[in-house]
């Protein structure tokens, strides 16, 4: 008589799955029959990996019944006489979506061997993504039985729990034969219960999109500064599983599979993208949501009215129209101060002069928050004044260089502040602006002429002489390491300079009216 020996195999076969979340097979309604057997009497589905000696698929035959329904697959060819069998295995395959929690599957097995002379194997492993997540297996050995004699392992049945994997697809492969010699014939049976998926489950995922919520019927919208955007979902479904595919402006872009919190990078076009979610069951129950995302990378669009280079008013009106078709006019400014902006995009403000240069500065925003600003320049001269040239610059405490009109000129010695005055070495400045510097050593008394005007002021002294008339000083002149040093608004106020003070870089504008 044969001896069966049933052993539990470790891991031998690692069959590669590739998955991919919009194809495979389709994924039947609820309440329908899955067909992952034999009932059609073909191998409809399944992959003949390896078949030295025959896959087929068979109703009852003289050894034994299909164990579901009324067809079985058959590895090897059954006959009871002493034949020559080719080496196995014999091995087929087929990939499905898991639609129920649990699966079944019988074999049964044959054979004709003699002890010692060949081993029969018979292997189902089941893989996920490439990774065996299940495995069963029977060896055979014969033991010199009567010719035309076969033993049999008869039906056994397995229940493979497989609700982990649900909506996932799942490769199942068979392979059966000798393995040592092809002396007797050995060959095995297999079969597979019809699923029945369960009724109940009619209502699809549900999409939400945290932070885009609005009221059922309105689209949601999003916004974006940039083409860059992180769509956020949370899907749920009773299943535990569904698909999730995105479409933008109706080209599907990525997608994915699972439920719960999912970020999705998306590359969007300028203005309005307008994005799809399609999340799908196991059971084929589909839910979409529409949103539309909004990019605009483009600042307002402002036409400014010409304003003149000069003027001798003391005030000046800016005004223009300003617009933005994709976003909205969220705000204009002019000097930081926001103006009122009409329907049609015009505006208009009154600013104030002061006597030299002006920068006034225009800002526009959308509701995206892009901006754009212009400078205004606007040199105000003094009244009754036909000269409408004024030379400007800069000086900077601690520095040896001077602008003037975007020039630099060189300091005999640093700017410095003393008891809150500023305090320079003037030559070099009034020579600038074309003036000259005298100096009387014996007096100890520097004497600045510019323009028509002539200040003289002495080392020590509070008092200055302009034009002749004395004038009080906060600060007296002094000579420091050799140079000398005169007070800066003093000099400036009484030969026609105009003063500005940057307190944060320390740096002193100046404007000259000739």
């Amino acid at each position: 008589m044969f001896r069966l020996r049933p052993a539990l195999l470790a891991v031998v076969l690692v069959f590669a799955l590739v998955f991919s979340a919009f194809g495979g097979i389709l994924p039947a309604k609820a309440g329908e029959l899955v067909d992952v057997g034999f009932e059609g009497g073909n191998l409809d589905g399944w992959i003949v990996l390896s078949s030295p000696d025959a896959v087929s698929v068979s109703a009852a035959d003289a050894y034994t019944q299909p164990y579901w329904g009324d067809y079985m697959a058959v590895l090897g060819t059954p006959v009871l006489f002493d034949v020559s069998q080719p080496l196995g295995p014999n091995s087929i395959a087929k990939t499905f979506t898991v639609l129920t929690p649990t699966i079944a599957f019988a074999y049964n097995m044959f054979t004709m061997d003699y002890a010692l002379f060949d081993e029969f194997s018979y292997v189902v492993t089941l893989s996920s993504q490439g990774a065996v997540i299940a495995q069963f297996s029977m060896d055979a050995f014969g033991s010199n039985p009567p010719a035309g004699y076969a033993v049999s392992t008869g039906w056994r049945e397995v229940n493979l729990d497989l609700s982990l994997y649900a909506g996932q697809q799942i490769t199942i492969q068979i392979a059966a034969g000798g393995t040592k010699d092809n002396a007797h014939p050995t060959w095995a049976y297999f079969d597979m219960r019809l699923m029945v998926l369960p009724i109940g489950d009619m209502m699809g995922p549900v999409i939400r999109l945290p932070g885009l919520e609005t009221s059922a019927g309105i689209p949601v919208a999003g916004s974006s500064s940039s083409r860059r955007y992180s769509l956020v979902t949370d899907v749920y479904d009773d299943s535990g599983w569904a698909t999730v595919g995105i479409v933008q402006n109706g080209v599907t872009v990525t997608g994915g599979s699972g439920v719960g919190w999912q970020t999705y990078d998306l590359a969007l076009t300028e203005g309005p993208n307008d994005v799809i979610l399609v999340a799908s069951d196991a059971f084929g129950n589909t839910t979409s949501r529409k949103l539309t995302v909004f990019v605009d990378s483009r600042p307002p669009e402002v036409t400014l009215e010409a304003v003149p280079r000069s003027t001798a008013n003391a005030s000046l009106v800016i005004s223009g129209t300003v617009l933005d078709a994709r976003s909205g006019v969220a705000s204009l400014t002019i000097d930081g101060t926001e103006v009122a902006v009409g329907a049609d995009g015009a505006f208009a403000s009154r600013v104030p002069l002061v006597v030299g240069s002006n920068t006034n500065t225009v800002t526009a925003r959308d509701s995206r928050g892009n901006a754009v600003s212009w400078d205004i320049m606007t040199t105000r001269i003094r009244a009754g004044s036909t000269r409408y040239i004024a030379m400007s610059g800069t000086l900077t405490v601690g520095s040896t260089l001077g602008m003037l009109e975007g020039v630099s000129f060189p300091l005999d010695a640093v700017p410095f502040i003393k008891d809150g005055r500023t305090l320079l070495p003037i030559r070099a400045l009034i020579e600038a602006l074309g003036g000259s510097v005298r100096w009387n050593a014996t007096r100890k008394t520097a004497t600045v002429m510019l323009g028509s005007q002539t200040v003289a002021l002495t080392i020590g002294s509070k008092t200055a002489l302009v034009n002749g008339k004395p004038v009080a000083l906060d600060v007296a002149p002094m000579i420091v390491k050799g140079r000398t040093f005169l007070p800066l608004r003093a000099v400036a106020e009484n030969v026609s300079l105009d003063l500005g003070w940057e307190p944060v870089s320390q740096t002193i504008s100046f404007t000259y009216w000739p």
